[in-house]
């Protein structure tokens, strides 16, 4: 990241929680809408946090136990996200993945909104699970490509059915969050951050970005 260019490209953080863990009204912080409308999700600016009526409320809705991730699926989620990135002309800085919520600090192009980056984000590496954990569903057992990635005849398979508890669709909050950088120093602190977490199951950062 030798330029920081805020016309053509997005600087971005991209961070959400696995299902049932981290719920809207949590004392540590969240950044769902609130009752009123607003949603604090600006760079600079605090969380909400610890409205108990919209946590008791949250766990009211839930349909399935919480997911806590393991080691496992946090080398799922790498390689896909990489893959993801590949694809989507991204530049993929660093990665974070902890039990309940991952960090991600990522270039993309202009045209994705905030909207677009967190459902690619969320949506690949629910089916990169999905397709890992339900391998015993496939005719074919080969799902896996180069460094533990998916193939291409099992990144387009779409009959996947989560019938089992290590088998499942709702991996994540239906809810993110995705803030800009306003300037290259604020996005090099947001790299930093995303590397430097507590009780990590995997942290990742490019090396090769020039950041």
């Amino acid at each position: 990241m030798d330029d920081f260019d805020p016309l053509e490209l997005n600087y971005v953080h991209i961070t959400s929680t696995t299902y049932g863990t981290w719920l809207p009204g949590d004392k540590r912080g969240f950044v769902s809408r609130l009752p009123s409308g607003e949603i604090h999700n600006v760079v600079g600016t605090e969380y909400a946090q610890d409205i108990p009526s919209m946590r008791q409320s949250a766990v009211a809705k839930m349909t399935a136990p919480p997911v806590f991730l393991t080691p496992e699926h946090a080398k799922i989620l790498l390689e896909e996200w990489k893959a993801t990135a590949a694809i989507s002309n991204w530049e993929l800085c660093a990665v974070s993945v902890m039990s309940n919520h991952f960090h991600i600090a990522a270039i993309t192009p202009k045209r994705f909104v905030k909207a677009d980056m967190l459902r690619i984000i969320k949506a690949n590496g629910s089916k990169a699970l999905n397709l890992h954990f339900c391998a015993a569903q496939y005719e074919s057992p080969v799902i896996t490509g180069e460094n533990g990635g998916l193939s291409p005849a099992a990144r387009n398979d779409t009959a996947i059915l989560a019938s089992s508890d290590n088998c499942r669709r709702k991996w994540w909050t239906s809810s993110g969050s995705v803030r800009f950088a306003n300037d290259k120093r604020h996005f090099e602190s947001i790299i930093r951050y995303v590397t430097n977490q507590e009780n990590p199951l995997l942290i990742w950062e490019n090396t090769s970005s020039g950041g």
